[in-house]
């Protein structure tokens, strides 16, 4: 019986020491439902400069970057650009992971468009360049009826490094749902 009153207050002193503490404690509003900001859950936007396009609609969507599933994700409307690069991870704990990277900065003029994406672990991408009809023969549902051309700029942390190359980046297959 003796045992019993002993367990009782300790059971009671540690359920004291805990429901006072504010980290192990739950408060009254805990379960309740909070308000979320207007923002939440919305893709970043990237800051705008203004400018005319002569783009075509349709010319908005993915591009294949490489073999591996990396694309760059273009939106055009009414002259204005967002989007994503998605990269698959080439090391550590990325390997084979796709990371994507949104639009920091984007503009479009006539048919020149530049963005730059927002930094992640260490590494980054700027493009300036155009969107052009790829060759006459290619059909709409074809990779390559438009082709990313221009100067694609690899960006990394360590070592303070930029990495330029040509680029020609066909766009994957569109269909007339696309629009």
């Amino acid at each position: 019986m003796q045992r019993r009153m002993v367990w009782a207050v300790v059971l009671t002193a540690g359920m004291a020491a805990v429901s006072s503490h504010p980290a192990l404690s739950q408060s009254a509003d805990d379960p309740a439902l909070k308000h979320r900001d207007s923002t939440a859950g919305q893709v970043p936007v990237a800051k705008q400069k203004v400018g005319v396009s002569t783009l075509p609609d349709d010319a908005s969507g993915e591009f294949e970057i490489d073999g591996r599933g990396s694309t760059v994700e273009i939106t055009l409307e009414k002259s204005r650009v967002s989007g994503y690069v998605t990269k698959m991870g080439d090391e550590g704990s990325d390997k084979d992971v796709p990371v994507t990277f949104f639009f920091t900065e984007a503009t479009v003029s006539g048919h020149r468009i530049t963005f730059s994406t927002k930094k992640v672990h260490g590494r980054w991408f700027s493009f300036e360049g155009t969107i052009e009809r790829g060759d006459p023969q290619t059909p709409r549902d074809q990779n390559g009826y438009y082709r990313l051309l221009g100067t694609w700029t690899t960006h990394e942390d360590v070592g303070n490094q930029q990495f330029h190359e040509q680029v020609s980046y066909k766009s994957t297959p569109r269909t007339g749902d696309d629009r």
